[in-house]
This record gives structure tokens, C-alpha cells and sequence, in this order.
């Protein structure tokens, strides 16, 4: 992720990130952004897992195996859509 006014990289596992709360500050220049989600990128994800549970009887998968690979690909989802903003 990369911070709406520096444009400094910010880790999501950074001791910043990991506050509680939706405003945070930016560990390189200390001015105040908000987290957020991209609903386009949690909207793809929700229709690919359903397109994957749709299709799960195809793939021949066990059910916990398939348990799985849905968990890691929902974490990927919410990974990728993690946004940081200004906070106003």
C-alpha cells in the first residue's frame, strides 16, 4: 500500500497498521490516513468464490481441501483490496 499524501510504501503488517481503528497515521511522514476496502475488488472476489463453490463438485475436491483454497483465496482478495485514503 502506499500512502495517499508522501506516497511512501506502508507494510499491512506494520505496527502502525496493526492499531485498532480505521484513521491511522503514516509511519514515514505522520499525517492521517483512513483504511478502506475497494468494493470492485470484494465484489470480483465474492463472484469468483462463487463461481469456485458453483464449480466445486467438478473439481473433484474434497470438501476440506476445498475449505481451505477458498479461505487462502478470500485472504488474498481482502489482501489486494486494502486501500489507504485521506483522512479528512
Amino acid at each position: 500500500m502506499q500512502c495517499p499524501h508522501c506516497g511512501a510504501e506502508v507494510g499491512v503488517f506494520s505496527r502502525e497498521m496493526r492499531r485498532w481503528g480505521r484513521i491511522k497515521a503514516c509511519p514515514s511522514c505522520g499525517l492521517a490516513v483512513r483504511v478502506g476496502f475497494s468494493p470492485l475488488i470484494i465484489g470480483l472476489g465474492i463472484l469468483g468464490a462463487g463461481v469456485l463453490g458453483w464449480f466445486k463438485a467438478d473439481l473433484a475436491l474434497p470438501h476440506l481441501w476445498f475449505s481451505v483454497a477458498l479461505g487462502l483465496y478470500m485472504g488474498g482478495v481482502i489482501y489486494f483490496a486494502y486501500r489507504l485514503r485521506k483522512a479528512e
